[in-house]
């Protein structure tokens, strides 16, 4: 998930929740300044109804009014404290006692849209004020009540316009901020496709996009400097790569021929010419070793990208004619099912791909062993019987993992993964009844 994407849905979670909070308190709030009306309505009925009984020292007639209706009766003892209080009533007026000259406001009165009334019967939400007053020495319960309809519809009304008002405004937002973000955000994508195109091995551009934004300026700045500072090093490394490289090769080449030289002195002894063809050994794996690492160094700083069509098969038939008396003393049997296979490599990086593969095979073999080659147009198959056991395939490409011991210098396979991924191939490891196999996968 993309910074964005987590940004706008934290933003879009949070707005929300705010929002619901905000509404039921805006909600919570309008219902009681509506109820609150209502009940300053009902005490104004109230008094009303105390100065028409100091007036007339009697009480109105029980009325049904629209969405008002007034009730009374006689009791025996005054109510202690005047209520105000909500309920559901069945009827106009139900729940409380009526004169019988006024039992037909049982009847509920509705009015609809058109304005034409209708009679019926039916529960609705009222707000009731009871209280008691005393006529010609009788107590009587007064029963003043108003209907919540409206107001309850006119509540539900503000409810969903601000509901649907807020619902397109966290809209409104939400593509406003993908919108603006996805702008925002455009240089800091150009400058992630320029690193993922970068090369240490091409020349140092200047093609980043310039942003009034400070951070991503800064970023930007950041970048340039330090892929500068990347491509200066990487050429000094790949100078002295090359120059030490070189440098060792010749007085390397030196103490090999010097050494040849004074085995070939009369008088030595056989311990001086053992210590010495040992000395020579170890010159000879201190060359390879110093060649593989300068190879590995020029794959890794792409410096094969040239590419040419190669026939596999004939490379393959003219290594195994070098390797001939390699093979011959370890009394290796060869088996070849080769078809003619042209893939695009560079010829340096093609031979040394046979050429690890193939030594590789012979050195880990056993004596009277096997070696098979099976080239396809989809793959290169190199088998050889070896230990009875199969390779690490964590260690198995790693530098200077020798598994088995041997005379390698533990680069060889490392070299060959190298140069089948720079190619745009793939390697594999397979291991079945005592033989080994790498197979090169051309796709």
């Amino acid at each position: 998930m993309t910074l964005a994407n987590t940004y706008q849905r934290f933003y879009i979670i949070l707005l929300c929740l705010l929002l619901a909070m905000g509404c039921l308190a805006y909600y919570l709030t309008i219902r009681y300044v509506l109820i609150h009306q209502v009940d300053n309505d009902l005490k104004i009925e109230r008094q009303e109804l105390l100065d028409f009984v100091q007036l007339h020292d009697s009480l109105p007639a029980p009325s049904h009014v629209r969405d008002q209706e007034l009730n009374w009766a006689p009791v025996q003892a005054p109510i202690v404290e005047e209520k105000t209080d909500t309920e559901q009533a069945h009827g106009a007026g139900r729940g409380y006692g009526r004169h019988p000259e006024h039992e037909d406001h049982d009847a509920r009165i509705f009015e609809n849209a058109t304005g034409r009334r209708e009679h019926g019967r039916g529960e609705e939400v009222i707000r009731r004020l009871r209280f008691s007053v005393r006529v010609k020495g009788q107590w009587y319960n007064i029963s003043i009540s108003k209907s919540l309809e409206e107001t309850e519809d006119l509540l539900w009304l503000i409810l969903w316009v601000t509901v649907g008002s807020l619902g397109i405004l966290i809209l409104g937002l939400y593509l406003g901020n993908r919108f603006l973000l996805r702008r925002i955000w455009q240089p800091f994508y150009h400058t992630l496709a320029y690193l993922k195109k970068f090369s240490l091995a091409d020349p140092p551009s200047d093609n980043l996009q310039a942003s009034r934004i400070e951070e991503f300026a800064l970023l930007n700045r950041s970048v340039q400097d330090m892929t500068a500072k990347m491509q200066s090093d990487y050429l000094a490394l790949q100078q002295f790569t090359d120059h030490a490289a070189h440098e060792m090769q010749t007085p390397l080449a030196v103490i090999k021929s010097k050494l040849d030289l004074m085995m070939q002195h009369p008088g030595l002894d056989q311990v001086t010419l053992e210590q010495m063809n040992q000395l020579l050994v170890a010159v000879g794996r201190l060359s390879r070793l110093n060649q593989s690492l300068l190879l590995l160094a020029r794959i890794e700083n792409r410096q094969f990208l040239e590419k040419e069509s190669l026939d596999l098969s004939v490379l393959i038939e003219e290594k195994i004619d070098l390797f001939q008396e390699w093979i011959a003393q370890f009394d290796l049997s060869v088996s070849l099912v080769l078809e003619e296979v042209r893939v695009d490599m560079h010829p340096y990086l093609a031979e040394s791909l046979i050429n690890n593969l193939l030594s590789n095979a012979v050195r880990h073999n056993v004596k009277g062993g096997e070696i098979r080659i099976v080239l396809t147009p989809g793959s290169l198959r190199v088998s050889n019987s070896g230990q009875e056991a199969p390779l690490d395939n964590d260690r198995l490409f790693q530098r200077f993992q020798k598994q088995f011991p041997s005379e390698g210098v533990g680069l060889g396979l490392t070299i060959a993964k190298e140069i089948v991924e720079l190619s745009g191939m793939h390697i594999r490891y397979l291991y079945s009844e005592g033989i080994h196999t790498f197979m090169v996968l051309f796709h």
